[in-house]
């Protein structure tokens, strides 16, 4: 930090610092954002609640460009271990974020272009009575896809998977009086109820043929599918099952 003084947080950040302990910052900022229009900005400045909005997606952009940047310098993967969210017998799951080269490239792309969505939606929206609103929405859907590329095990995945479903309800009936949206949104919801049976089956499967959800680390399921410790016709069906989700 007194670094970062005195030559600044770029130089500071050229200089060595990586960005393995910030990962969390990513999906937090667009969290925040999210909570603060629904929380304040509907009452003191709701004309006003995109500036957080883009503020805290364009942020995420910005670090996202620079854990991208540790990647591609050949610093990866990159792990933030946050705390053990469940821990009962064998089975552990924990609040973690990994990063390899298809993450860093997926939370570039889910950044940048939400923070051109969020843009354009300043003139599309504008003049809408629950226009803050739409703003909680939309920071609160990038902030689910972040932490479903982010996870690093599935049932954090499956966490945010789950998120991003209940963003599609809330955007789909985001005009809930209309009944064709109304509709529309309930379908769309009982859908992706149906096809996460499969990936719930999925992630136990996984569990009970690896001892394990995590997907990286010396015992993690990557590693352990590369020994060869299940057999093809198993790893098929886990496959097809969390392809049911999709």
């Amino acid at each position: 930090l007194r670094g970062a003084r005195q030559r600044g947080l770029w130089a500071w950040y050229r200089n060595g610092a990586g960005m393995d302990r910030y990962l969390f910052l990513i999906p937090l900022l667009p969290l925040l954002a999210s909570g603060f229009n629904l929380l304040v900005s509907r009452k003191y400045f709701p004309e006003k609640s995109h500036i957080f909005a883009i503020a805290g997606v364009a942020a995420s952009f910005v670090l996202s460009v620079l854990v991208f940047r540790d990647i591609n310098d050949g610093k990866g993967p990159l792990t933030q271990h946050i705390w053990e969210w469940i821990g009962s017998g064998a089975f552990h799951s924990e609040v973690g974020f990994y990063v390899d080269q298809l993450t860093a490239v997926m939370i570039v792309m889910i950044t940048f272009v939400s923070t051109l969505v969020h843009i354009y939606s300043v003139g599309y929206m504008h003049g809408d009575k629950s226009y803050y609103r739409f703003f909680s929405w939309l920071p609160l859907f990038v902030f689910t896809m972040l932490v479903l590329v982010l996870a690093d095990n599935y049932l954090l995945m499956f966490l945010g998977w789950e998120g991003v479903g209940l963003c599609s309800y809330l955007l789909i009936g985001y005009y809930h009086k209309r009944r064709s949206a109304a509709n529309a949104a309930k379908k769309a919801f009982i859908v992706n109820r149906i096809g996460d049976v499969g990936f719930g089956i999925g992630i136990m499967a996984i569990f009970t043929t690896f001892g394990t959800i995590s997907f990286a680390g010396e015992h993690g399921v990557f590693a352990l599918v590369g020994e060869g410790s299940a057999s093809e016709r198993t790893l098929t069906m886990i496959g097809l099952l969390l392809f049911t989700g999709a």
